[in-house]
Parts: C-alpha cells; sequence; structure tokens
C-alpha cells in the first residue's frame, strides 16, 4: 500500500482559500488545537475591513469531513 505524504499545516486547501479571502493579515485562527479537528479551519477576519468569521473544510484530509469538534 502507498504511504500518503502529510501536507504541512501552512499549505493545506483550506488555509489559501482562507488567505485569498480575507484582508491580508487580518487571519486569526481559532480552536487550531482542538484534537481530532484536522482537515477544518476556523477563525475570524476582515474582508474590506468588516470583520467576518469563516470556517472551511479541507478537501485534502479526510475528504473534507466534519467531526464531533467542529459539527456541535
Amino acid at each position: 500500500m502507498a504511504q500518503v505524504k502529510p501536507i504541512p499545516r501552512e499549505e493545506t486547501i483550506a488555509r489559501k482559500r482562507v488567505r485569498a479571502l480575507l484582508d491580508p493579515n487580518s487571519f486569526v485562527e481559532t480552536d487550531a488545537l482542538v484534537g481530532g479537528a484536522e482537515g477544518v479551519v476556523t477563525g475570524y477576519g476582515a474582508v474590506n475591513a468588516r470583520p467576518v468569521y469563516i470556517f472551511a473544510q479541507d478537501p485534502s484530509v479526510k475528504a473534507g469531513a466534519v467531526n464531533t469538534a467542529h459539527a456541535a
């Protein structure tokens, strides 16, 4: 069976999407240390200088599945 090479945390698809959407340097990630939360990025930042909250699922990690840590 082929081994899957892990994607470095900063290079996940979800984080790239978040960076592309938000104003530069405005993203603050929350729940980064929630156990079993890999594949989900949550946080807040700004769009056109307006505050927003953001949630992104990463399809490259567990097919973007949401676990109980973020589904509640």
